[in-house]
């Protein structure tokens, strides 16, 4: 919607923002030819996109750009963590972290399906996130966090969706 307001119209967009989705939908854009696709990638990232273009015949460079590495959190960092209502993640090696110092009891809303799927194999029981990508959604599921908790600690802060 951003790019939209600026003039610039996507020619594609998944109808889910999930690596399998992409791979599955991602238009050829010719019968004939080869279809090269450069993968920027955390190097942690699942082959999931890299395996299902390919399955499809496109060809994938794949270059592992960055990394994600746990953030160093002093005494004062994990004391506020530790009285953390909601916790958002954006990532699965955020689920990783936060669950390895903080256990899987908070409720959780995450940006999308693969954080949401990473945070539900640890064993975080309350776990919302948005069908369409998009920064709307993420509020929702945080929303829905809210409201389905409003039985619990959260209403010690006086939180209203």
């Amino acid at each position: 919607s951003i790019l939209k307001k600026g003039g610039i119209v996507p020619v594609f967009e998944p109808t889910k923002a999930t690596a399998a989705t992409l791979a599955l939908e991602l238009p050829l854009p010719s019968e004939d030819g080869v279809w090269t696709v450069l993968y920027p990638a955390s190097a942690k990232a699942a082959n999931t996109l890299e395996d299902g273009l390919c399955s499809r015949g496109f060809v994938v460079r794949r270059l592992n750009t960055y990394d994600t590495v746990p953030a160093t959190w002093d005494t004062a960092t994990l004391t506020s963590a530790q009285s953390t209502d909601i916790v958002t993640f954006a990532s699965p090696s955020a689920v990783k972290v936060w669950s390895s110092r903080l256990g899987t009891l908070t409720p959780v809303a995450c940006i999308g399906e693969t954080s949401a799927s990473a945070a539900k194999r640890i064993g975080f029981d309350l776990v919302r996130y948005p069908d369409l990508p998009g920064m709307d959604g993420w509020v929702n599921a945080i929303l829905e966090v809210i409201e389905s908790s409003s039985s619990s600690s959260l209403c010690k802060h006086n939180f209203k969706a």
